[in-house]
């Protein structure tokens, strides 16, 4: 948002996102401080892009396997 009820121009965050079945925001997952990003693959990994603060991403980190099996991840 842009702090007046509105939006800014959409940016793009990356890329390759269509491999990813499911895709949230967790607010911060890892406790740094910064905003992350969890993202389920095809093949039910569920992989962490931890923010580094500047509007991108650090190297992504696997977080676990057999994923595929949830319908819901909040």
């Amino acid at each position: 948002g842009n702090g007046a009820a509105g939006w800014l121009a959409k940016k793009q965050v990356g890329s390759g996102w269509q491999s990813m079945t499911a895709i949230l925001g967790p607010g911060d997952f890892n406790g740094d401080g910064n905003v992350d990003v969890l993202a389920r693959d095809s093949g039910g990994r569920l992989w962490l892009y931890p923010g580094n603060g500047s509007a991108g991403w650090l190297t992504k980190a696997l977080v676990g396997s057999s994923w595929n099996g949830m319908t819901g991840i909040l």
